[in-house]
């Protein structure tokens, strides 16, 4: 102010544009690392994001919800030998259908009932939507990014009434305005029919990419990714333990893989009770080969998204199966000891946690869990309102305090990104 007030006339206009411009700047810059939770509830009607506000409390208030433009998956179904058509639960049970780009500026989802996905910017008031794009396939169900590469991959079906479809995956190039251009010859088939991809993911260097697959050999796909952004073959890997699920990276190289343990029984996918795992691997990124170094039991049902702190210490599991977050301990070399089986409740027995996102200051855990106000006991119907988003503090010693929960989102939610 003191600057405006030593002079006048057109250099005091200039001055005020100068200010103008440099406090837009920084509000842009603020704009970009406000304290959000996405949720996307994925109603087969239309698909939205949800977009609260963050306290430094760790509660959530909803800021807007705004649609991606194309139609989610909505409910799953209830398996026999309950009556056909009861909804219950999320059929994606992938990681990541909704990521947030590296730099923070679009938020990207999967809509998996018009087989498309979508990119979203945020803005002051939520989000805004920017662009879509073909998936390639059907049932797109996670999505990785890295620079200007965006891949996205299909499960080809949703229920057992569709087995024998092929998943397939293909490749965007992402400008920075977010609008998407189709990689030539990007394009593949992924794995064989019914493998069920569970996750893609980009190497932290980008050169690579994973794809686990639930079902068929229960392989973890290894992709190199040419000059050009199209990707290759490298090698497959047979999961420690049936159904390798949900993947994430730490530090050096160290990447971690969670096992459902989940396989046919009496005509239905279901999980071994108490059977589900964790191991980890070391990454070479210059030959793309990983060497396994520990597996470790969740001692819980289906446990399958994974998501470490950003010091590298701890890592927190969903147990979809037995509605209970589990959480370890990691040490420099990649070695996992399990510290709490339940580390938190997501709402009790039938929650079905199905997805997890801890902040960039790892303080909080927040959880989305579509069963959740079923409790531990279960009934019909089930309220199409039942999902929750729920938030943990998260403790120095890698401890879980409940900290908010918002109840009446979709029965359908899915995905959760926290900022």
């Amino acid at each position: 102010m003191k600057v405006l007030k030593s002079v006048s006339g057109p250099l005091a206009a200039i001055v005020l544009l100068l200010v103008i411009a440099m406090n837009g700047h920084a509000y842009g810059q603020t704009l970009l690392n406000q304290q959000r939770v996405y949720v996307m509830a994925n109603r087969a009607d239309g698909n939205t994001i949800l977009a609260y506000h963050r306290t430094a409390e760790g509660n959530l208030s909803l800021i807007a919800e705004v649609s991606t433009g194309g139609l989610g998956s909505g409910p799953g179904e209830l398996p026999a030998p309950f009556p056909l058509g009861i909804p219950a639960g999320n059929p994606l049970t992938t990681q990541d259908n909704l990521v947030l780009t590296e730099d923070g500026r679009f938020l990207l989802t999967v809509n998996a009932g018009s087989n498309d996905i979508s990119v979203l910017a945020v803005t002051h008031d939520g989000l805004e939507l920017v662009d879509r794009a073909p998936s390639g396939g059907d049932v797109p169900v996670s999505i990785a990014q890295h620079g200007k590469l965006v891949y996205v991959i299909n499960e080809g079906e949703l229920s057992a009434d569709e087995l024998g479809k092929v998943p397939s995956m293909t490749g965007y190039f992402i400008d920075q305005n977010g609008h998407l251009t189709p990689i030539p010859n990007s394009f593949r088939i992924t794995g064989s029919p019914d493998a069920q991809p569970a996750e893609l993911l980009f190497s932290p260097d980008g050169n690579w990419l994973f794809i686990t697959d639930k079902f068929a050999e229960t392989f973890i796909h290894v992709l190199q990714v040419n000059g050009d952004g199209t990707t290759q073959d490298v090698r497959d890997y047979v999961a420690n333990v049936p159904a390798p699920f949900g993947a994430a990276f730490t530090h050096d190289n160290i990447l971690a893989v969670t096992e459902a343990n989940a396989k046919f029984i009496n005509g239905q996918r279901a999980g071994v009770p108490n059977g589900a795992s964790v191991s980890t691997y070391q990454f070479n990124p210059k030959d793309g080969t990983m060497t396994p170094i520990k597996s470790v039991g969740t001692l819980q049902t289906v446990s399958s998204y994974i998501r470490f702190t950003p010091d590298g210490r701890f890592a927190f599991v969903s147990g979809k199966g037995s509605g209970a977050m589990s959480s370890f301990t990691v040490s420099p070399n990649g070695e996992i000891t399990l510290l709490q089986s339940t580390a938190a409740l997501t709402g009790g027995t039938f929650s079905e946690p199905i997805d997890e996102d801890i902040t960039p200051d790892g303080k909080f855990l927040y959880v989305v869990a579509p069963m959740a106000a079923l409790g531990n006991t279960f009934f019909l119907p089930i309220p199409s309102d039942a999902a929750a988003v729920m938030g943990y503090r998260i403790g120095e010693d890698g401890s879980l305090t409940p900290v908010t929960r918002v109840d009446g989102l979709p029965l359908s939610a899915v995905g959760v990104v926290a900022r």
